[in-house]
């Protein structure tokens, strides 16, 4: 629906023109099939969907997003390298210039892969009749993380264009508390540090030896995305008033 306004003021016309999108309803959605979503580092997006018999393909744009990124920070690494030896004037400014370039750059491509990825997602939900898309509560989460991956990378953004597009496609979003989602087996529940591999930290294997899955190498993202899949969510009150506190 389009919502056309005019007003008046001081003898002035301004014109307002306001969309607004109708979110979509779509009764073949099943709420006991549940997508979880891990921000990950091997993929930036891991899923797992809690109901179905077989997994669904996962989002390969980690290699590209890597590879892009470096490229762009090689360049900026070389711009500051030579700013080094140029103190000030206007060739000073002549070489801050291909920098700011690069972080518009950097920026779209950012906006531009979280528009794919988010879209990809929803599609991947939709064909799986997911009712629910579970994601990580990241507040403060790059204030306390060490990696530089989740660290540069736009996951609020990431996260609001997935729940934009979910909500038009009539899926539901909840948010879950990630602590330990990548240290715990999901099927012993078992929580231990070692259960990630130390020299491959994108490997998972359960040291629990009573476990079924005990020993059993695994994608350490994905199963943070199961763990999310089963994760209780975060009441919508709690959600509401960490928000008043930021």
């Amino acid at each position: 629906m389009v919502i056309f306004v005019c007003i008046l003021d001081n003898g002035e016309l301004t014109y307002y023109l306001k969309y607004i999108q109708k979110i979509k309803t779509d009764e073949t959605l099943n709420p006991d099939i549940i997508m979880g979503i891990d921000i990950g580092i091997n993929y930036p997006v891991a899923i797992f969907i809690k109901g179905i018999k077989y997994q669904p393909r996962q989002i390969a744009a980690g290699l590209k997003i890597q590879h892009e990124r470096m490229a762009i920070n090689r360049r900026k690494q070389s711009i500051l390298k030579s700013l080094k030896y140029n103190k000030g004037g206007h060739g000073r400014n002549k070489k801050i210039s291909p920098k700011i370039v690069l972080n518009n750059k950097e920026k779209n491509f950012s906006n531009y892969m979280n528009h794919q990825m988010s879209a990809d997602l929803i599609k991947i939900a939709v064909e799986n009749k997911c009712g629910i898309i579970k994601l990580e509560n990241l507040k403060g989460i790059t204030k306390n993380t060490k990696d530089y991956f989740l660290k540069s990378w736009s996951y609020y953004d990431l996260q609001q264009k997935i729940k934009y597009k979910a909500e038009l496609a009539g899926i539901k979003v909840q948010f879950v508390d990630p602590a330990y989602t990548s240290q715990m087996c999901p099927s012993c529940k078992t929580i231990d540090k070692d259960n990630r591999n130390k020299e491959d930290k994108t490997k998972f294997s359960c040291t629990n030896f009573l476990c079924t899955e005990y020993n059993k190498e695994k994608i350490a993202d994905i199963i943070a995305a199961e763990n999310i899949a089963n994760k209780e969510p975060i009441p919508d009150k709690v959600l509401k008033k960490q928000e008043l506190l930021d």
